[in-house]
C-alpha cells in the first residue's frame, strides 16, 4: 500500500465543506465523479489502486488520494486525514465480466470483499456518512425484452454480475441490521473519453489496425442503453442531494434502446467512414440480448437530466481516441529513434 504524505490538512477546516471519499476513484467512472463533485463545492478525496501518472489526481479534483486495496487500513488512513466523510461513493472493484469468469475468486475479494470494508469503515467511524454504491445492470441477468424496472427480479448470469448482486445484499443487510444509509446505482453501458476496453474501444482499436471487414459476436440486434459518463457523474451528484423521496435504488441509464448494429454503424461514421461489418451470429455465454433501463425511478431527481446525446458523445468519443492513438504514435516513433539512436552509440557511432 502506498500513501502519499498528506500536506498539513486541517481536518477542521474540511467540517463546514462536505467531503467525500471515491474509492476507486482513479478508474473511468471515479475520475469523473472526483471532477464533478469537486466542481459542486466538495472535498474530494480519493482512494484505491493507481492508474494515473504522479500527481495527477489533483487535475481530477481530488485533494488527496490514498493508494492500495480498498481496506479497513486505507479506510482509516483517510479518515485519520480527513475525518469522517458525509457522502462515501464505492465505485471499486471488478470492471470487467470476461476478467471476473476467468478469476472470481480474486475478483470476489475486490468486489464484495472491498464492500465489506466499507460497510464497516462507516458503522465505526462514520455513523453519518451515506454510502452510494456503483452497481451493474449486470443483476438482472438476461430475461427482459423490454426496459428493466428497478423492481425487476435479479437474477444474474455472470460472475460480475453475481459479485455485484452479492455486495449489493450486504449493503441492503447492513442498512437493515446496523442503519447504514445507502443508495444503489445499476448503471447500464457506460462510454466516453478514458474507457479503454469494451465495444467501442474494441471497434475503433481494430479499425486504427487495419482489419476489413470487422467481424463481430452476435447479430447485432442486441440492444444496450449507453450512458455517456459525465451525465453518470451527475446522476451521483443529483443522488447526494436528493432526500428520501428517491428510491434505494434506481436505474444508471437513459431509457433509450439502441442496438450493437446502430452503435458501430455511428462509431464508424463518426470515425470517417470506410469501414465494414458484418455479425458471426454467435453469442458469448453471460452476455444478456437486451440491457434497457427503465429510468422512472429517477423522476424524483429534479437536478438529474442525461445532457449529452448519442451522437454528441459518440463524437467526443471518437476524438479521444484518435488524440491517444497519435500520441501513442508520436511516442512510439520516438521510442523507436531513440532506440536506434542507442544502438549506433554502442557500436561507436555519435548522436
Amino acid at each position: 500500500m502506498e500513501i502519499s504524505t498528506i500536506r498539513g490538512v486541517d481536518i477542521q477546516m474540511h467540517k463546514k465543506q462536505k467531503t467525500v471519499f471515491v474509492t476507486g476513484a482513479e478508474g473511468f467512472l471515479g475520475r469523473y465523479t472526483t471532477r464533478a463533485f469537486h466542481k459542486a463545492g466538495w472535498c474530494v478525496v480519493g482512494l484505491g489502486h493507481a492508474t494515473l501518472p504522479a500527481g495527477e489526481h489533483t487535475k481530477w479534483g481530488m485533494e488527496h488520494m490514498f493508494h492500495g486495496d480498498i481496506s479497513p487500513m486505507l479506510l482509516t488512513s483517510a479518515f485519520d486525514g480527513y475525518g469522517a466523510p458525509d457522502l462515501l461513493i464505492h465505485a471499486a472493484g471488478a470492471s470487467s465480466v470476461r476478467q471476473a469468469a476467468s478469476n472470481p475468486y480474486a475478483e470476489l475479494a475486490l468486489t464484495v470483499g472491498s464492500t465489506a470494508a466499507v460497510a464497516d469503515f462507516i458503522r465505526q467511524y462514520a455513523s453519518g456518512c451515506t454510502l452510494i454504491y456503483i452497481s451493474s445492470a449486470a443483476v438482472y441477468g438476461c430475461e427482459w425484452r423490454e426496459a428493466i424496472p428497478i423492481s425487476a427480479a435479479t437474477n444474474p448470469i455472470s460472475v460480475y454480475g453475481l459479485h455485484k448482486h452479492m455486495s449489493e445484499q450486504l449493503i441492503l443487510g447492513a442498512g437493515a441490521i446496523y442503519g447504514l444509509q445507502h443508495k444503489i446505482v445499476r448503471y447500464f453501458s457506460l462510454y466516453g473519453p478514458g474507457q479503454s476496453k469494451q465495444l467501442l474501444w474494441d471497434v475503433l482499436r481494430r479499425v486504427n489496425n487495419g482489419e476489413q471487414p470487422l467481424e463481430l459476436g452476435g447479430n447485432g440486434e442486441e440492444t444496450r442503453d449507453f450512458l455517456y459518463v459525465k451525465d453518470a457523474a451527475n446522476l451521483l451528484i443529483a443522488l447526494a442531494h436528493a432526500g428520501n423521496d428517491v428510491p434505494t435504488i434506481v436505474n444508471g441509464g437513459t431509457g433509450t434502446a439502441t442496438t450493437i448494429s446502430e452503435m458501430v454503424k455511428l462509431l464508424l461514421l463518426e470515425q470517417g467512414g470506410g469501414t465494414d461489418f458484418y455479425f458471426t451470429g454467435q453469442v458469448r455465454h453471460g452476455d444478456p440480448r437486451d440491457l434497457v433501463a427503465d429510468i422512472s425511478c429517477l423522476q424524483s431527481l429534479p437536478l438529474y437530466s442525461p445532457a449529452w446525446s448519442l451522437q454528441a458523445g459518440v463524437r467526443a468519443y471518437v476524438d479521444w481516441v484518435k488524440q491517444r492513438i497519435y500520441n501513442d504514435t508520436i511516442v512510439g516513433a520516438y521510442d523507436v529513434k531513440l532506440g536506434s539512436l542507442r544502438l549506433n552509440t554502442e557500436q561507436g557511432g555519435t548522436i
